[in-house]
């Protein structure tokens, strides 16, 4: 349980206020004691307050009377971790009574409106007044961005239906919850009308009662579904505005792209099926689909419109996705049929850019690499077919790092190989990289559903140990 609590908690936002920071001035020489802060126009000094910790920030009040009402101006910035004290943090104690109070007379203090209010240390079983009073609260004044997580179990507790009365939120995050039944719920593009982003982390729901969430959310752009434990088995993604969408440690039947225009990245990680069967990823109606991976070639199965992916499957407009760009997918190099059906996933991406075999392909990343027989034949017979290569990057396994002599004697190898790639259609030779990890990387939620990061499988930092230039 502790793995999937830090991986719930792994996925929740950055928070936008940290206790780390600190704050000092120099005073000049000629300094005459005039405080000038508190001079700055009042909309500033709003900004500086919702910038603080909220203890900070109501403590405000008394500096002056200038900062009397500051922040009752200014919109609330709620982190209930900083209400915690540090060592309590360290021993992983949760939000005592105490703090239960403070949180709920930050609440009620502030006239909102509300611009985050982050609760993850909270366990609302026997605080169930306090969770329906403070959802009451956070619908009246009107909070852009909710993260509210119930822990630790039990994780079939009702989330208040209060929730979906919150219209102004652009952002929200719910972990160990049951969704309530849809049937007694507002539904419509009016009841989320500017939620941007809905994180769903190992929450209990229906197929029907994510359709009803897509359905009442217009602007969606981001949905991360999280830990699949009581999640829908047949997930189908519909949505006018999406961009990105995020599975991580989910297991189920059937991930389908139903209407999504405007989708641009589709992230797999660690998603599976229980059991002997296939996950089935389909593509209805996803145009503008750039990004996917990881598909598994062992546990995954690709639709693509009507036609179901096989090994013999032939190369169709009708079974292909021409506008991804950058493919990520898992094989084993030493099983025959997942090699055979890496190279039927390859045949539905015709345009591929950066990842893996197909003759379009420009930039070729092999992670994790052995040097082992299996990569050297399926890289010696890559080097030959694939002409428009200018870049193939091999991400050393740390178990190999200790005998680089030998790696680097087969990048020399497989270099000589890359040679008949020199002067190609671009007119630039291929690169062969060697690389290593900076450090052990876990993957990161953040990273992945950025759409300003290009590519999010790359490693975030290398260390160069040889490259080779046509063959040399």
């Amino acid at each position: 349980m502790n793995l999937v609590i830090d991986t719930v908690m792994g996925c929740l936002p950055i928070p936008s206020v940290s206790r780390a920071g600190s704050l000092s001035a120099a005073a000049e020489e000629d300094y005459d004691g005039e405080d000038r802060i508190s001079e700055l126009p009042y909309e500033i000094l709003c900004d500086i307050v919702s910038r603080l910790p909220v203890k900070d920030a109501a403590r405000t009040r008394c500096v002056s009377s200038r900062w009397h009402h500051v922040w009752h101006s200014a919109p609330l910035v709620l982190y209930d971790e900083h209400l915690v004290p540090a060592r309590d943090r360290e021993a992983g104690e949760r939000i005592s009574e105490k703090h239960f109070a403070a949180i709920g007379s930050v609440l009620a203090q502030h006239p909102g409106p509300f611009r985050v209010v982050h609760l993850s240390c909270c366990c609302f079983e026997s605080y169930l007044n306090e969770l329906y009073i403070w959802s009451g609260l956070l619908a009246a004044r009107d909070v852009h961005g909710l993260v509210l997580v119930n822990q630790p179990i039990p994780m079939d507790m009702i989330l208040p239906p209060e929730v979906f009365g919150c219209a102004a939120l652009r952002r929200l995050y719910l972990g160990f919850w049951a969704l309530p039944e849809i049937a007694g719920l507002p539904d419509g593009g009016a009841v989320f009308p500017h939620l941007r982003e809905l994180g769903l982390l190992m929450t209990g729901m229906t197929g029907k009662d994510l359709e009803h969430m897509l359905a009442s959310s217009p602007l969606l752009e981001k949905l991360l579904l999280v830990c699949s434990r009581g999640m829908p088995q047949l997930v189908r993604l519909r949505g006018q505005s999406l961009r990105c969408v995020l599975f991580c440690k989910y297991a189920a039947l059937e991930i389908a792209v139903m209407d999504a225009p405007l989708l641009e990245r589709l992230i797999l990680h660690k998603a599976w099926v229980r059991g002997c069967e296939v996950l089935r990823i389909s593509m209805a109606s996803a145009p503008r689909l750039q990004v996917l991976g990881y598909l598994d070639a062992g546990e995954h199965g690709l639709k693509i419109g009507s036609t179901v992916i096989k090994v013999d499957t032939k190369e169709s407009p009708d079974a292909s996705v021409p506008s991804v760009k950058i493919l990520a997918v898992k094989v084993n190099l030493g099983a025959f049929s997942e090699v055979n059906t890496l190279y039927s996933f390859l045949r539905c991406f015709p345009h591929i850019e950066t990842r893996h075999l197909q003759s379009h392909i420009k930039n070729l990343v092999l992670h994790e690499f052995l040097g082992d027989r299996y990569e050297t034949s399926f890289l010696k017979n890559f080097c030959g077919t694939a002409k428009a290569m200018q870049k193939l990057t091999l991400v050393v396994s740390d178990e190999k790092l200790a005998s680089l002599d030998v790696m680097k004697t087969f990048l020399r190898v497989i270099a000589s190989h890359t040679a008949n790639l020199s002067h190609t259609e671009t007119g630039q030779c291929c690169m062969v990289l060697l690389v290593e990890p900076a450090a052990q990387q876990d993957w990161d939620c953040h990273k992945s559903s950025d759409l300003l990061v290009n590519d999010p499988f790359l490693p975030q930092q290398v260390n160069d140990i040889q490259f080779s230039n046509e063959g040399e």
